[in-house]
């Protein structure tokens, strides 16, 4: 098995997924939100994995 494993995301034009998360010019994005970004991507991700 290959141990050089990589992930490869969409291009986003309006930056990196950090900068939406955390460097939110003006406004302050609350932790309960995050949150559900995050849990909502960690989801996919699982479901991606275990779907092949």
């Amino acid at each position: 098995q290959d141990e050089n494993l990589l992930l490869i995301y969409e291009f986003m034009p309006k930056g990196s997924l950090d900068s939406f998360l955390f460097e939110v010019k003006g406004k302050s994005r609350i932790w309960e939100h995050r949150y559900n970004i995050l849990k909502g991507i960690a989801f996919s991700l699982l479901y991606r994995m275990k779907s092949g």
